[in-house]
């Protein structure tokens, strides 16, 4: 626990004044992570299987090529070219033909690295542009995927008796998870209230709050679901006690996601 404590200071430290500072410097910061986030990823799989070297350059370079096409776009959204799609799953399905031996490279390769890299381009692609749109859509995704992780930890250690999704993460609870669900309500919903100056329908808040914690819940379960997989405990060890880039940042990628789907399509 002392180790946990001590890198999230020290992640805090350096992180916080990257987003209050914002612009070229906190864009360029999301690229990193990004790129931290995909070498995870990749190095996960090789717990199984090798990619080829070239494969993962190309991969690599798209990423990055993706998110610089989206570095001057300060709206919350996310532009995927058709061409870029279109390029980089040719350039993936011809490498099928380039190795021709299925033991060095086949068609899981190809949708492992295709699902990274539109996976990864979209979320970090938001997390680049929400910054400049509206800081406070940024800590309110932050705060709400937080408290969710933290209480369900907190509650699950002190009172979880029934297994949540044993079979995925053996440690989580029922209790756990409905700690973290009701202290995402009791902390955010008036932050939510406060900082947006909302005078509207309170029972909408509650709803927004008590799905975007669902959402930060399923996207643990399901990067949860990719370590059991491939066998591994963590993602990285770039933060001691917590893991990898996306062992912290998997739930807040998908909280994410769905804000964008909230606030562009519902």
């Amino acid at each position: 626990m002392k180790q946990r404590v001590i890198s999230a200071i020290i992640a805090s430290a350096l992180i916080i004044p990257i987003v209050l500072i914002g612009g070229n410097l906190y864009k360029a910061g999301v690229i990193a992570l990004g790129l931290i986030g995909l070498y995870e990823l990749l190095k996960a799989y090789e717990n199984n299987k090798k990619i080829p070297l070239f494969m993962k350059f190309i991969s690599i370079y798209s990423f990055i090529f993706a998110l610089l096409e989206n570095f001057n776009n300060n709206s919350f959204s996310i532009t995927l070219s058709l061409k870029y799609i279109m390029l980089y799953t040719l350039t993936l399905l011809i490498g099928l033909i380039l190795y021709s031996d299925d033991k060095k490279y086949n068609i899981i390769d190809v949708s492992y690295l295709l699902f990274c890299n539109l996976f990864l381009v979209i979320g970090f692609g938001l997390l680049m542009s929400i910054r400049e749109y509206n800081i406070y859509y940024l800590i309110m995704i932050l705060l709400i995927t937080i408290v969710s992780d933290t209480f369900a930890l907190i509650t699950g250690s002190l009172i979880g008796k029934h297994k949540f999704c044993p079979d995925i993460s053996p440690n989580k609870t029922v209790e756990g998870f409905i700690g973290g669900l009701v202290f995402s309500l009791v902390i955010c919903v008036p932050t939510y209230i406060t900082i947006f100056n909302y005078n509207g329908n309170i029972l909408l808040v509650i709803l927004l709050i008590a799905g975007l914690s669902i959402v930060s819940t399923l996207g643990d379960l399901v990067f949860s679901a990719i370590k059991r997989y491939f066998k591994i405990k963590d993602y990285g060890k770039i933060m001691p006690g917590h893991g990898g880039v996306m062992d912290r940042i998997d739930s807040f990628l998908f909280v994410l996601l769905a804000a964008y789907i909230i606030v562009n399509f519902l």
